[in-house]
């Protein structure tokens, strides 16, 4: 497949690391000359174009002719919006994914003509982020919740509380604990580092991820971390856009209150959420915290523009009691120190982009892929097409199925049921597979066994 990806910031670079498995080949164009050629230099065969992506002569010198698909990430959202309207109108670009992060594009209607919607994918970092951090909201101690199986089954990560169960236990008996029926743990982490010995103990702190059956979430969440309270009164620290729609997402069933340095931007953002909601001033002003009653706050959200503003605010939350704070980081080296801190989780808007654009990068019946929020893991759904023969995996049972050495089965739903991994159950046809690969770029390895064979097997 070839691939085209406009612009080499950080969320172009990571996809472009991701596809770089020798089964793609790459053009990736960017205005910045030394940027777009370092990355290009990293990726073998990878073709870099310096120059404005929205033209089409820079298009066709980055085969744009030839693509089966353009990612459209450059940090502009016209440059976005043109590229794409020019790669289908023009050169007839089959599937196309744009990240457009202004809300006021969508709310205006889609920015693209009627006849490219089935093939443009339009990808909204901020509401992506949104979602994040209302599942955080629904699922208490959770710091990261996914959905697979068409809501039937999901994931979620925890840190691991002294005195419950998983404290104290070994990778290898962390495979067999089941808290609650159906629950699986994937992996766990110790900071930034994976865990990978099978006698390495879980400790007070370390990041756990579980798979279960949707209803059980919440029953396996309690079970290793102890009881919570509900998280009613929510303090978010930003208006921008993240901020106004977290907000707006909120007040119907929280106490939200709202933080925002520009005195202009305060007013703006008051009009919309109404009176009693926005509060000018500095969220890293400890005045302006107490003004808010941070210290009898569930959640504290940090969610400017600003990393140091982020992490500094979300500091002294906690230090006056807030229960739990969630800082909004767009740089690796700030959430690499999150887990040295006491904040409870950082949101990664690059990471959440990444992975709402593998479903579409990842093969035909891939149907969904999140990164971890972590590490280099990955976990995507795939859709089992065949009758016995016609691939590697129907008819057989899970255990006869091969994976890579860090690949393992999370969950496999048939229409409306999570199956019992237990059991060992066949595979079959239109099976919704659920797998987790340690390392993202052993995904096309993982996916092999579920193609459609060219040769049917006798």
């Amino acid at each position: 497949m070839h691939v085209v990806i406009l612009g080499a910031g950080q969320v172009g670079s990571t996809l472009a690391e991701l596809l770089n498995d020798g089964s793609n080949t790459l053009s990736i164009v960017d205005t910045n000359k030394e940027r777009v050629d370092g990355l290009a230099r990293r990726m073998e065969g990878a073709l870099s174009i310096t120059g404005n992506a929205a033209l089409p002569l820079v298009l066709r010198d980055a085969k744009i002719d030839i693509a089966d698909m353009l990612i459209a990430v450059t940090g502009v959202d016209e440059t976005n919006i043109v590229a794409s309207q020019v790669a289908k109108s023009m050169f007839n670009t089959q599937k196309i994914v744009a990240r457009i992060r202004a809300n006021d594009y969508q709310n205006g209607g889609n920015p693209f003509r009627s006849e490219y919607l089935d093939s443009i994918h339009i990808i909204n970092p901020e509401t992506e982020v949104t979602n994040q951090i209302k599942q955080l909201l629904l699922h208490k101690n959770a710091l990261q919740v996914l959905s697979f199986g068409n809501g039937r089954v999901g994931c979620a990560s925890f840190k691991a509380v002294a005195g419950t169960k998983p404290d104290g236990l070994t990778l290898s008996e962390l495979e067999d604990f089941r808290p609650t029926q159906g629950v699986r743990f994937l992996t766990a982490f110790r900071g930034h580092q994976a865990l990978t010995g099978p006698k390495d103990t879980i400790q007070p702190g370390d990041e756990l991820f579980a798979f279960a059956p949707s209803e059980r979430i919440d029953e396996a969440l309690q079970a290793c971390t102890g009881p919570s309270e509900s998280l009613s009164k929510v303090c978010i620290a930003g208006g921008g856009r993240v901020g106004t729609a977290l907000a707006q997402e909120l007040l119907s069933s929280h106490v939200v209150r709202l933080i925002e340095s520009s005195t202009t931007r305060a007013e703006t953002v008051a009009e919309e959420l109404g009176d009693g909601v926005v509060h000018p001033g500095d969220a890293t002003d400890e005045t302006k915290l107490q003004e808010c009653e941070v210290s009898d706050t569930d959640l504290f959200c940090a969610v400017t523009n600003d990393d140091e503003i982020n992490v500094m605010s979300c500091l002294l939350a906690k230090q006056q009691g807030a229960r739990r704070t969630v800082a909004l980081l767009s740089q690796d080296s700030y959430l690499r120190l999150i887990p040295e801190t006491t904040i409870d989780a950082g949101i990664s808007p690059q990471r959440s982009t990444v992975s709402s654009i593998l479903t579409y990068v990842r093969e035909q019946n891939v149907k969904s892929a999140h990164r971890l929020r972590i590490g280099n893991g990955e976990i995507f759904e795939t859709e089992i097409e065949g009758e016995r023969g016609e691939n590697k995996v129907t008819g057989k049972r899970l255990s006869q199925v091969r994976l890579p050495k860090d690949a393992k089965f999370a969950a496999v739903v048939r229409g409306e049921e999570a199956l019992d991994l237990e059991t060992d159950p066949h595979l079959e046809n239109k099976d919704h597979v659920v797998v987790f690969v340690a390392d993202s770029g052993h995904v096309p390895e993982a996916l092999k066994p579920f193609r459609i064979s060219q040769f049917h097997f006798i």
